[in-house]
C-alpha cells in the first residue's frame, strides 16, 4: 500500500511539473494537431487511458495549455494539449516502458482521435419519435425549391431556399459555374428560369436569382448562430428520391473544421439532391444549409453554419 502511495505521489509530481514546464512534459514525445477544440480533445484522450485502466491525473488548463499523465503497470504517458484555434488544438504525447521511451505506442492513440473524429457520437444516435413536427417547421417547407442544372452534359439535382420576396434563392455550390443557366422549381411545381449572381465555391454557397416576386422566404433575420450538442433540427429537403419532405435530426457533435471553414457535423438523413435545403432549430429559425453527408454514411451530415451564410450575402444588395 505504501508503495502505491508513493507511486500514485510521484505521478502527481510529474503531473505538476509537466504543467509549470510543458518543454518537460513534451520532450521527445511525437507531435499532431487535430480539429478538435481542447476541451474535446481532452474528453476523448483521458476516455481512452481510462478505457485501458491507466491511473489519469490532469493539470488544470492555463495559458491554453493542458497536461495528462497517467500510469499502469510499467507504461507511463506524458501528454500535453495546447491551442490552435478555437476549433483546433496540437498534442504531443510521449510514453515510456519501462523507463525507455517507446513512441510507436503512441499510433494506438492517433487511430483512436482519427476514429473518434470519422465516426458520430454513439450517444446521439436519431431515436424514433412520433411527435408531431412543429407547425412553424411544417410552414417552410413552402420555401425550398428543386434545382436542376446541366454540368458539362450532366444532369444534377439539388436543393435550395428562397430568401428574399424579390426571387433570390441560396444552394451550395459544388457542381455548377458562374453564369450558369439553371431550372428552379417552385413549391406549387412552377418552373422558372435562374441566374447565378454570385457562387463562391470555398464557402460552398451560390445566390440564384430568378427574376420575379416570390412568396414564402426564409426570414433571415431570426437566424441563429449558435447550437448546443444534442439540439433537434429540421431540413426541409428537396432529394431526388422524394418529394419535398422534412428530415428531423439532432447536433451529434461540436463544430467540425475543414480547412478554415466551420461545419455542423449532425445525425440526420441527408438523401442525395438535400444540399442546398435549409435547416431550421424547433422554433422555425434558420441555422444552417445542408452541404452533404460523410462518405459511405446516409445519416451522418455536415451543416454550412448561419453566419458563413451571412457572410456570404453581406454584399448583396
Amino acid at each position: 500500500m505504501i508503495y502505491k502511495q508513493i507511486k500514485i505521489a510521484l505521478v502527481f509530481l510529474v503531473s505538476c511539473l509537466c504543467f509549470y514546464f510543458p518543454v518537460f512534459a513534451a520532450g521527445q514525445g511525437e507531435s499532431r494537431l487535430y480539429d478538435l477544440p481542447i476541451i474535446e480533445l481532452q474528453d476523448v484522450v483521458v476516455d481512452w487511458l481510462r478505457q485501458s485502466n491507466f491511473q489519469v491525473l490532469l493539470g488544470p488548463i492555463e495559458r491554453g495549455e493542458l497536461e495528462i499523465c497517467a500510469e499502469k503497470e510499467d507504461e507511463e504517458w506524458r501528454i500535453v494539449l495546447w491551442h490552435h484555434s478555437s476549433l483546433a488544438s496540437w498534442i504531443n504525447a510521449r510514453c515510456t516502458v519501462n523507463g525507455q521511451i517507446d513512441n510507436r505506442r503512441a499510433e494506438f492513440l492517433w487511430r483512436h482521435i482519427s476514429g473518434y473524429i470519422k465516426e458520430p457520437s454513439a450517444e446521439t444516435k436519431i431515436k424514433p419519435s412520433h411527435q408531431p413536427l412543429p407547425d412553424v417547421i411544417l410552414q417552410q417547407i413552402d420555401t425550398v425549391v428543386c434545382i436542376y442544372a446541366d454540368t458539362d452534359g450532366r444532369d444534377i439535382q439539388f436543393s435550395g431556399f428562397i430568401i428574399h420576396e424579390s426571387g433570390l434563392i441560396i444552394c451550395t455550390a459544388h457542381d455548377l459555374k458562374p453564369l450558369q443557366t439553371i431550372t428552379v422549381v417552385l413549391s406549387d411545381r412552377k418552373e422558372l428560369p435562374g441566374r447565378v449572381v454570385k457562387i463562391d465555391h470555398h464557402m460552398d454557397l451560390t445566390l440564384i436569382d430568378v427574376g420575379v416576386r416570390l412568396k414564402n422566404a426564409v426570414q433571415l433575420t431570426k437566424g441563429r448562430n449558435m447550437l448546443q450538442m444534442g439540439e433537434r433540427l429540421y431540413a426541409a429537403v428537396c432529394p431526388s428520391v422524394l418529394s419535398k419532405t422534412i428530415c428531423p435530426g439532432i447536433i451529434d457533435g461540436p463544430p467540425r473544421r475543414v480547412g478554415d471553414q466551420v461545419l455542423w457535423q449532425v445525425n440526420m438523413p441527408v438523401y442525395h439532391g438535400s444540399s442546398g435545403s435549409p435547416v431550421f432549430d424547433n422554433n422555425g429559425r434558420l441555422v444552417g444549409v445542408v452541404k452533404g453527408r460523410y462518405r459511405d454514411t446516409q445519416t451522418v451530415g455536415f451543416l454550412i453554419p448561419f453566419e458563413t451564410l451571412m457572410a456570404f450575402i453581406k454584399d448583396v444588395q
